[in-house]
């Protein structure tokens, strides 16, 4: 009876450390697609796995320049942030550039299924020519207006990009360029939900250092190449605040008559936050492409 315990437990000992050996780690690709796998081999150029529905079978590669981020059994990851395309006119880092009806150009980065504006807007014109008015007295405002933080265009404008009101976000004529839309909430939380790694999304979408966060500037990475930047928010009243500190992004939808819903990143931790507030505060936009 002792031999045949022994041998039972050798047996249910060795299953385990054969499903431990082929647990499963998730490669994804920069179109969007996912492979169930386990990961032998990283090298320079290319990934070399066991499909996860076949761990007996061949040995697949895949060039690393297709791969966006392995995420491993045991809980981490390596992202492979080279954000270049087959087709676009293409910026320092490689990605492709988009325009507006002002003539900004904007660095846009590739995440997952969608491809992202990596800076914040800047126009003071809808897509059709239209000026979107720069006016000061936003409490009563229901039309679309936009500012600078402090009213510094010299200072903020190429960092920070503009902060809107909600109205110019919801305005008919848009304020996206051609061939792209003001972030929805289902975009930010396709976003978020495919970076997730525990809370630390936030980290995955900002600027690291402290040349414009704060310090902690708790668990920056930037890994997706989103570079978010800590712009501030400007209240219905006129006054500024939270440069350095938080950055803080519309959703495009309709909200209720009284607010509208945001996405805020801080500082101090490396949370993507769902904020609501007044349709009259300013708030910093992303656009993602149609």
């Amino acid at each position: 009876m002792k031999r045949i315990t022994v041998t039972c437990l050798f047996c249910f000992s060795f299953i385990l450390f054969a499903d431990y050996c082929f647990s499963q780690d998730l490669i994804i690709l920069k179109s969007g697609d996912e492979i169930s796998s386990k990961v032998l081999e990283v090298n320079t150029d290319l990934v070399k796995y066991k499909k996860w529905t076949n761990k007996e079978g061949p040995t697949y590669s895949t060039a690393k320049a297709e791969i966006f981020m392995i995420k491993y059994a045991n809980g981490t990851k390596d992202v492979f942030n080279d954000s270049s395309f087959s087709n676009g006119t293409k910026n320092s880092n490689g990605g492709e550039t988009v325009m507006d009806i002002d003539g900004n150009v904007y660095k846009t980065v590739q995440i997952g299924t969608q491809k992202w504006m990596a800076e914040n807007l800047k126009t003071t014109k809808y897509r059709n020519g239209d000026p979107i008015i720069n006016n000061q007295n936003w409490q009563s405002l229901t039309t679309g207006a936009y500012c600078w933080y402090d009213n510094n265009v010299t200072t903020n404008k190429t960092t920070y990009g503009a902060l809107y009101i909600w109205y110019a976000v919801a305005d008919s004529r848009n304020i996206a360029p051609a061939g792209w839309h003001v972030a929805t909430a289902v975009a930010w939380t396709t976003l978020t939900t495919f970076l997730q790694t525990g809370n630390a999304e936030g980290g995955n979408l900002t600027d690291t250092g402290f040349i414009h966060w704060s310090s902690p500037n708790t668990d920056a990475t930037n890994s997706s190449g989103f570079t978010a930047l800590p712009g501030g928010n400007r209240l219905a009243n006129g006054n500024f605040y939270n440069l350095g500190l938080n950055g803080s992004w519309w959703s495009s939808g309709s909200g209720d008559p009284n607010g509208a819903w945001n996405r805020i990143l801080s500082y101090t931790n490396s949370n993507v936050n769902r904020g609501y507030g007044s349709k009259q505060n300013g708030f910093s936009v992303r656009c993602v492409k149609d």
